[in-house]
């Protein structure tokens, strides 16, 4: 009805303040969902709280770790966004491709989205790009426009910073934010497929497993530890970062594991 008709100044600046208000309506309602579903599981019990306490004081105090000791706060407390995409960026998806990005790689996204996301509805996925607060003017204006112009940015609240050091940490904290998100956002999207921006893979037979791993509730991903290597029940499966898929169950057990797993030590000569 409206098409072809050119809106006044003021009439764009109604509009673009209307949008702003629905951004924020929908930031406030996952923010809030979030808090409901995880603000209560990630304070451990007695006497489990006392044990997590004292490993917290030690991290923190202990000079060998300092340089992790913001990272791993954020990836204790990652839970709150920035920026989240609008109500009905999953809606009829069979499957959300999340993508961990650096903030300020707007070169990268705008590859996929001329590429992979030209094809989403042809293949039934979802695209959000994951990256963390924008905190210089610069960061904020650009980050806004692109939300305003593609809706397809996840905006979590940590910082987002690219040295060697702490890019590991950096991608936990992404897998643990987006996976919450999905699970409160996207309730009838039975999997995600996580990707890193520079890995390339084919829509079709990735559609294909995303119904697989849907069907038969499991993660699949490139390496693996088999019952022969290792028969114990308590062992979990382990993914090579760049990609893996997993069912909206599998989700909820990660999730739900974090509250309980140890913080594992990575030795500066194996951070690549």
């Amino acid at each position: 009805m409206w098409k072809g008709i050119k809106l006044t100044k003021e009439g764009q600046k109604q509009t673009a303040l209307s949008a702003a208000r629905q951004r924020l309506m929908e930031v406030e309602r996952i923010n809030s969902l979030i808090t409901e579903r995880f603000e209560q599981e990630d304070i451990p019990e007695e006497p489990v709280r006392l044990v997590f306490n004292r490993i917290i004081i030690w991290l923190v105090t202990n000079p060998q770790v300092s340089l992790y000791r913001e990272k791993l706060f954020q990836l204790l407390r990652a839970r709150h966004y920035i920026n989240v995409p609008p109500r009905s960026f999953c809606d009829d998806r069979d499957f959300v491709v999340v993508v961990h990005s650096r903030l300020n790689d707007l070169e990268t996204r705008s590859n996929w989205r001329r590429t992979y996301g030209s094809f989403q509805a042809m293949y039934r996925f979802a695209l959000v790009f994951v990256v963390g607060r924008a905190s210089t003017i610069e960061e904020k204006a650009s980050l806004g426009s692109e939300v305003n112009i593609h809706e397809d940015i996840l905006e979590v609240d940590f910082n987002d910073t690219y040295r060697n050091l702490t890019l590991k940490l950096n991608s936990r904290v992404q897998n643990i934010a987006a996976l919450r998100y999905v699970l409160v956002a996207c309730p009838e999207v039975p999997t995600v497929l996580k990707m890193d921006d520079d890995v390339a893979w084919n829509m079709e037979k990735a559609a294909k497993l995303a119904n697989f791993t849907a069907a038969t509730n499991k993660i699949h991903c490139s390496l693996h530890v088999t019952y022969e290597e290792w028969s114990e029940n308590v062992f979990p499966p382990y993914c090579y970062g760049l990609a893996y898929t997993i069912p909206r169950q599998g989700i909820i057990r990660v999730l739900q594991a974090l509250q309980t797993q140890k913080f594992l030590w990575v030795p500066v000569s194996n951070i690549e």
